[in-house]
């Protein structure tokens, strides 16, 4: 084997044995993720002088239960249809 494909073959083993070591399962930065941009559009509507009354506790609820639906889903089946589903979906983003 060539010095670069042994190069190509030594980095794959690393990035593979770190994802393995990993502790946080892929879906919990999903699920971080979207915490994080339900706050900043709920800060958002905050600034905002034209939201409609009562608009940032819709997106407060509505949104962060759409993040509490990802991480209830990915805990209780981690291995199962809809965790997976998400996964994909937010890989393909």
């Amino acid at each position: 084997m060539n010095k670069l494909k042994w190069i190509k073959v030594l980095s794959a083993s690393v990035i593979l044995s770190l994802t393995a070591c990993s502790e946080e399962p892929e879906w919990m930065s999903i699920y971080n993720d979207c915490q994080d941009k339900m706050n900043e559009s709920i800060a958002q509507i905050k600034q905002s002088p034209d939201a409609p009354e009562g608009m940032e506790d819709m997106m407060q609820s509505m949104g962060l239960a759409a993040c509490e639906m990802i991480k209830n889903t990915c805990e209780n089946a981690p291995e199962g249809a809809m965790c997976q589903a998400i996964i994909k979906s937010n890989n393909e983003e």
